[in-house]
């Protein structure tokens, strides 16, 4: 059983009702929980209410502070069958989703996934697939986001992948795979787009030139040609890519999505 040593313990009050994990967590999963007071009595109350077992291993507040609310090893339902080999780090937003976080809580954030790193060996990139290990968010594969909500919203998945990620490893976004950053002709460099994403539908833009580009480098000749236009082919194409992937198969070349074209492993 793991604490960590510059959080605060606030443990929920049925933590002696808790699972544990068979092994060391291999991934953690950013959440976003809607603002307000410190969760472990919320939880709580659910908890006399329901017999539910739901809540998070922590919660990073706006100002930088931290709450563990039960050991890393402790299963605590917040990612669906993730849970069994996942922590879940709840993130204050002040009841807003789309508020990025603050430079406090990205320092926060940071220093948690890097001790998780140090404690567990949870690997400081991004997850490429629904079983992978990582770092990974509660929208990102419908597996583990069944009520398919916004969490933790695109502002803060951007700061994840573009900010957190990169600041941890030293260098550009990396991974995806569990046995290294830039096996199977993966690259590390993810570039930035030059507009907030997804890719507009058939209207001609540079960031579509991009990805289709990245796409047929790795093999997706059904593309066609890097003609700047989101059109029928690079749909399809895209929803190919996300099914394989294991995320959320929508058609649109979300910042996941996008950032997969460089960091996932090559198959095609």
């Amino acid at each position: 059983m793991a604490r960590c040593p510059f959080a605060n313990w606030n443990p929920v009050s049925y933590i002696g009702d808790l699972e544990k994990m068979s092994g060391a967590p291999k991934a953690v999963f950013l959440h976003t929980n809607g603002g307000g007071p410190h969760l472990t009595s919320w939880f709580d109350q659910l908890f006399q209410k329901t017999h539910q077992r739901v809540g998070s291993t922590f919660q990073v507040f706006s100002d930088g502070s931290i709450d563990q609310l039960c050991d890393t090893e402790a299963v605590i339902y917040a990612q669906f069958g993730a849970s069994r080999w996942a922590v879940s780090v709840e993130t204050e937003d002040d009841g807003d989703a789309h508020k990025p976080w603050t430079p406090k809580q990205l320092a926060a954030i940071e220093k948690l996934l890097q001790w998780l790193h140090q404690e567990h060996s949870v690997p400081l990139r991004p997850m490429g697939n629904s079983n992978d290990s990582g770092i990974g968010y509660h929208q990102q594969f419908a597996a583990y986001n069944q009520s398919g909500h916004d969490c933790p919203g695109p502002v803060r998945v951007n700061q994840l992948l573009h900010t957190v990620i990169p600041r941890l490893s030293g260098a550009p976004i990396g991974g995806g795979t569990q046995g290294g950053g830039t096996q199977n002709g993966g690259q590390s460099h993810v570039p930035q787009p030059l507009n907030p994403l997804p890719l507009p539908w058939m209207k001609k833009d540079p960031d579509t030139t991009t990805w289709q580009k990245q796409m047929l480098a790795r093999g997706w000749s059904k593309i066609g040609t890097a003609d700047g236009i989101f059109g029928q082919n690079t749909k399809t194409a895209c929803e190919a890519f996300q099914k394989e992937k294991g995320v959320p198969v929508t058609g649109e070349v979300d910042v996941h999505t996008w950032a997969l074209a460089w960091t996932a492993p090559i198959s095609h």
